[in-house]
């Protein structure tokens, strides 16, 4: 009995010791913090729920890495962000792994989309930060395995309707073209392991293939919050760069003037058409996001247009010319992308409330919106009104053979496409000349449309000293774009007839004295002087002019064509040479016919 008595405060401890054990612990101390499979709901068809951790990522390099991007700016982590991954992952030609990560703090945070070629073990995920260049902290990651292995083909993720003026025929006809949206590494095709830049921020890296039948894609810049919410978009611009070829700056330049780069009412589509030979991508450090075996490339010295880039002037593609994205004989002009791009704006299933589309550029982008002016079907954009607006262009496309200079006597082709309208065409230009019906008919359509040409004051050659100086160009206003830009606005008012006074423009007097005008019905072009800017883009669309451009409505910031800096001793209108060397003593051009880097 005394044994028994012992033991019972002893039996009574030990049961409150296990009582204690059997309690559950308070939530906080159980629950992970990462989201169980049920919680993130049924994963996108063809692939499976492999993992998740807490505080830490996958790093994103290595053999198996092929991108990310960030796909929510939220921290909420739902089916709707897995899925979109998983479409990322399914539109990226290798990828057999996608990797969501939630990131809190930084510059960056929200949910970043990763992809890999092959299932990554859990043990792998070390990482605990964001990408040294946005910083933050991981607040939990997930795996997801493809179920087929790695993506063989990208998937098609839309249809667009590829409008007559890409074809021969006058039939509308419906084109596959894959979007695949990644924001640091394009979409890896099987032969390549390299990862490029991430772009901006705001901003998708998105690969689009334009032409039919053709899988090479070409690299957009689109603003996320737009592209990835098109009921809600309800301008758009496309904006196309100049002959340095950098889609992402320019489109870092036209965003804050046109509503920002995360205004979901706002889409801003910045292509990269690159040069055969230009610099390949070589990682998340480098600077060029250009995929040789995958993306669409032109021929640096032109092909029968005698551009020295010849993607401005409307040529085919060169490249790629082997391999799975290989063209293989088919052809795709660079118009064809401003085709197939204006195509999927008019798609009202799409983009219900878009009521205006913009098609910018600078330079010698200027020079080739201006030029796919000329020639793109009227229902290139369906029924939504588009606005084309050219920027201190390098040279421009006369539609006779009226110049504010004279040509060299040995300058043959001044007059041929791309300055004229005489002859050697690209295919695509080939077509529409023939289609539309030539020279004169053209500018007819041409001045009927919502054109706005801009000049800065400033974009001497003097000043800025590069671009075009062969006798074509110089022809059309000597060494300065500034004063070849003035000669275009008053040749086009001299042409057709208006009663707009373009007597202070320069190159007047000898284009007054020569041309002939042509009965137009409707003249809708708007042109306008930037007093003290340059060869210089944001300037351009910061300016007063710019953002009058840049919206619709009239252009009331005109300006004067005044000359700083002219050599030939005016300051104003002027109608001889526009600077010391660039005319000879009767006022005709020099030099030879040869094409220059138009910039």
């Amino acid at each position: 009995m005394r044994a028994a008595a012992l033991l019972l405060p002893l039996i009574g401890v030990l049961a409150a010791l296990l009582a204690a054990d059997a309690a559950p612990a308070p939530e906080h101390e159980l629950r992970a913090r990462f989201l169980s499979a049920s919680q993130l709901g049924t994963p996108p068809d063809g692939y499976r729920y492999s993992w998740g951790i807490d505080k830490n990522r996958l790093a994103y390099s290595g053999s198996d890495y092929l991108a990310r991007s960030q796909i929510s700016s939220s921290q909420t982590l739902s089916s709707r962000e897995i899925a979109a991954c998983g479409a990322r992952c399914e539109a990226t030609v290798g990828c057999g792994f996608f990797h969501p990560i939630r990131i809190s703090g930084g510059s960056a945070p929200g949910i970043t989309c990763a992809l890999f070629r092959q299932k990554q073990a859990k043990s792998a995920a070390t990482s605990t930060k964001g990408p040294s260049s946005t910083g933050g902290s991981v607040v939990d990651s997930y795996g997801y395995t493809r179920n087929a292995g790695a993506v063989t083909a990208p998937s098609t993720t839309r249809t667009s309707t590829t409008r007559t003026s890409t074809t021969t025929t006058s039939t509308t006809r419906t084109s596959t073209t894959t979007a695949t949206t990644t924001s640091s590494s394009t979409a890896a095709t099987s032969t390549s392991t390299s990862a490029v830049p991430a772009p901006p921020a705001g901003v998708d890296l998105v690969q689009y293939a334009p032409c039919v039948g053709i899988s090479a894609t070409v690299p957009l810049f689109v603003s996320h919050n737009a592209y990835t919410q098109p009921s809600l978009v309800r301008t758009a611009y496309l904006v196309m760069h100049g002959n340095n070829r950098e889609g992402d700056k320019s489109f870092v330049w036209l965003a804050p003037y046109v509503g920002g780069a995360t205004n979901p009412a706002v889409l801003i589509v910045s292509p990269q058409l690159n040069n055969v030979g230009d610099a390949a991508a070589t990682g998340p450090s480098g600077s060029s996001y250009y995929q040789p075996a995958q993306n669409l490339a032109w021929d640096a010295l032109g092909t029968g247009d005698l551009a020295s880039n010849s993607q401005y002037s409307g040529a085919d593609a060169a490249a790629p010319s082997s391999g799975p994205y290989s063209l293989s004989g088919s052809q795709c002009s660079s118009f064809q992308v401003f085709d197939s791009l204006l195509s999927d704006f008019a798609d009202r299933s799409k983009y219900p409330l878009l009521s205006q589309v913009f098609v910018v550029g600078h330079s010698a982008g200027a020079g080739m919106v201006l030029r796919y002016a000329q020639l793109s079907s009227d229902t290139a954009a369906g029924t939504v009104p588009v606005r084309y607006v050219g920027a201190n262009a390098a040279s421009h496309a006369y539609f006779t053979t009226d110049r504010p200079l004279a040509p060299a006597s040995n300058c043959t082709t001044y007059n041929t496409y791309q300055w004229g309208f005489a002859s050697s065409f690209p295919r695509y230009v080939a077509q529409r000349v023939s289609t539309l019906g030539g020279a004169t008919a053209i500018f007819r359509r041409f001045v009927a449309r919502d054109v706005v040409t801009m000049t800065g004051d400033s974009d001497t050659y003097a000043l800025f000293h590069y671009g075009a100086q062969d006798c074509n160009v110089q022809a059309q206003g000597g060494v300065d774009r500034r004063d070849r830009g003035y000669a275009y606005w008053a040749y086009r008012n001299l042409l057709a007839g208006t009663t707009t006074d373009v007597t202070a423009y320069y190159g007047y007097a000898r284009l007054q004295a020569s041309v002939s005008p042509v009965s137009v019905s409707s003249f809708r072009q708007q042109h306008c002087v930037v007093p003290g800017v340059g060869h210089e883009e944001e300037k351009m669309w910061q300016s007063t002019c710019g953002g009058q451009a840049l919206k619709t409505g009239s252009i009331t910031a005109v300006g004067t064509p005044a000359r700083p800096g002219a050599t030939d001793g005016t300051t104003g209108s002027g109608s001889t040479g526009s600077g010391s060397g660039s005319t000879g003593s009767s006022g005709s051009t020099t030099g030879t016919g040869k094409a220059t880097t138009e910039d």
